[in-house]
């Protein structure tokens, strides 16, 4: 997990203990067990079809897949609006009339780009509207809670959403949730060199876009003599879940990779946690919706070609609101969209040049997304000694595994601004947190 961020295929963390395939039924019948698969990802382009027929094609599996998820007429309706436009087109696609009983809510800080954004898409979408502000207190708080509900199978920097939804309960009973969209539709895995590379090519690719640890740095971060035992492990699992997808076009191995793994996991902790509060629905993995999805070439979907058409077609006043990556609208031309991107990055990276060269003493706000997680390791001495006192001490539980040396360098680093290890040392925390959980005393030794 520390070396791609997840745990691959049908494992966890426990021995013997999987989750189950996706899409799969498990059945007992008090003598015999047995898991069926009901559905999965099968691409079959179809290049005998024109742009616009695939969008109105999913302008209409879209439409009925939210209008049929708000069929109960006792329930309260809400959506997780962000500066995106996965969730964007939820609330495009819902009934006119039905929208000014919705509650969009969004969170972070109230000045963030993110919330910005979702702002003016319910002003003119007519939903009311609630922003939640997150701290790093209600991570703090709620961190040890992410671990127990997810069992270790995603990480602390999501324990916002329980506090966030219980700030709304009382006006939501189910909350419309955009997962996924932006990469099965938007094509946001996607790239001119994935599109363009053989089965193997692809491997290395993804192999690359999803390692979070060098192994370089996973022979620090781990006790010698357990890394010797684990040092392979993370490549011969990714090869066994990526060679056994059978696809005819290799740009679709890393979406069914992706699907079938990083986002999968995905699903699992982030919403176990919202549905401890509340109830949520996901009509971007509508079956049917992902069927049609399946059709559409690759080509169409890299680069937000085809998703861009789609929500101008089905919301053209959505359509002209910024999208928080490229902060142009979300109809803009390809060319204004790359600009706009670049435009953000290069804007972010002078913030983080600038605190680099100022060894974390001058720190210059991203307000892009709804939290700044490598802001706080350098301006809140809350968040600062929380990781410090959860993975720093002889109550540690992962010390027995980790080296608490190179845990504190990745700390420090962040801190003076040398570096950006914040998802890196919440990973780590995350992993404690579980072991504490679960723990036996057992030594390696």
């Amino acid at each position: 997990m520390v070396r791609i961020r997840e745990i691959l295929g049908d494992k966890t963390f426990l021995k013997d203990i999987n989750v189950l395939p996706p899409a799969s039924i498990l059945i007992y019948d008090f003598q015999d067990l047995s898991i069926e698969e009901y559905w999965d990802y099968n691409f079959k382009p179809d290049y005998a079809k024109s742009e616009d027929e695939f969008v109105d094609e999913l302008v209409k599996k879209f439409k009925y897949s939210v209008r049929r998820r708000m069929e109960e007429p006792n329930y309260k309706y809400g959506v997780s609006l962000s500066g995106g436009l996965d969730s964007r087109v939820i609330v495009a696609a819902m009934e006119k009339d039905k929208r000014r009983n919705v509650l969009s809510f969004s969170f972070g800080p109230l000045d963030c780009d993110e919330v910005k954004i979702a702002k003016k898409v319910s002003d003119k979408a007519n939903t009311k509207f609630k922003a939640i502000e997150i701290s790093p207190e209600t991570i703090i708080n709620n961190a040890d809670k992410e671990a127990f509900y997810t069992d270790g199978l995603d990480y602390i920097g999501v324990s916002y959403l329980p506090p966030v939804l219980r700030t709304i309960k009382d006006e939501v009973d189910v909350v419309f949730d955009g997962f996924a969209f932006d990469m099965i539709l938007g094509g946001s895995f996607l790239d001119k060199q994935i599109l363009n590379a053989d089965k193997d090519g692809i491997f290395d690719l993804i192999y690359s876009k999803l390692t979070f640890f060098s192994k370089e740095e996973l022979n620090k971060l781990f006790r010698n003599e357990y890394y010797e035992i684990i040092k392979y492990l993370p490549i011969e699992s990714f090869k066994k879940e990526f060679y056994s997808i059978n696809e005819d076009l290799f740009p679709n191995f890393s979406d069914k990779f992706v699907l079938r793994n990083h986002v999968r996991r995905r699903t699992l902790g982030g919403h176990v946690l919202m549905r401890v509060i509340t109830e949520n629905t996901v009509p971007t993995l509508d079956n049917d919706l992902i069927d049609l999805i399946n059709t559409i070439p690759p080509e169409l979907r890299y680069s937000h070609t085809i998703y861009r058409k789609f929500l101008s077609k089905i919301s053209p006043e959505l359509a002209i609101i910024p999208y928080d990556k490229t902060m142009v609208s979300a109809n803009a031309p390809p060319t204004l969209w790359k600009i706009g991107k670049y435009f953000q990055l290069a804007k972010n990276h002078g913030k983080e040049a600038i605190s680099k060269l100022s060894r974390g003493k001058i720190v210059i706000p991203k307000k892009s997304s709804y939290v700044d997680f490598n802001e706080w390791f350098k301006t809140n001495e809350n968040w600062k000694k929380y990781f410090r006192d959860l993975l720093l001490t002889e109550e540690s539980v992962s010390k027995i595994y980790l080296d608490q040396n190179y845990v504190k360098k990745l700390i420090e680093d962040n801190e003076k601004g040398k570096s950006d290890n914040a998802l890196k040392i919440m990973f780590i925390a995350s992993f404690e947190l579980f072991l504490r959980d679960i723990y036996i005393p057992i030594s390696i030794m």
